[in-house]
């Protein structure tokens, strides 16, 4: 379904499933140097076709789970990487609230270059630290897990003893005590 639709169409909705499955226009349009309007102008054959819809005013989310994995596995690795690093970028525009911080970590690690690890590991653990003062410790491990896939792709040194300490910590106040 996704193939019949316009080209300019289907390289935003990439763009979009990127995001996850509810995504604003004016981010989708900062990943493509795009305007708002033109988005929304390239998005209204899938919202036609029934693959989005827009909840709200420039907001659109995926019908379906599915259609939004589909269009997300139909990319290169290469083009899933480049993919992140600008949501990281566009991300970066809205803010440092504790949840745009964590979205903005997500894409970073798993845009995450040789070039952009560090900068990846910083953003993580700004994300960690927040998370954890908010009690939500499962999110922190979660947010760890991520960085422990960036080092284990050689894209990070490996972790300090010290810091593999710190992250049993906070396995077991996420209750993951076999892992901790």
């Amino acid at each position: 379904r996704v193939g019949v639709l316009p080209e300019r169409c289907q390289h935003a909705l990439r763009t979009a499933a990127i995001l996850g499955r509810e995504f604003a226009a004016v981010l989708v349009a900062r990943m493509l140097d795009e305007t708002p309007a033109r988005v929304m102008d390239e998005l209204a054959p899938a919202v036609r076709a029934g693959l989005i819809e827009e909840r709200e005013p420039g907001r659109f989310a995926f019908r379906h789970a599915l259609v939004r994995d589909a269009v997300d596995w139909a990319l290169t690795a290469e083009g899933r990487i480049a993919m992140h690093a600008r949501a990281e970028r566009a991300l970066a525009l809205e803010g440092d609230s504790p949840e745009q911080l964590v979205e903005r970590a997500r894409h970073a690690l798993a845009g995450a270059t040789r070039a952009s690890a560090s900068h990846a590991l910083a953003l993580a653990r700004m994300a960690a630290e927040g998370l954890e003062s908010q009690g939500a410790f499962d999110r922190a491990y979660a947010m760890h897990q991520r960085v422990e896939q960036v080092r284990r792709a050689g894209l990070l040194p490996p972790a300090s003893q010290d810091k593999r300490l710190d992250l049993a910590r906070i396995a077991r106040e996420a209750g993951r005590h076999a892992d901790a």
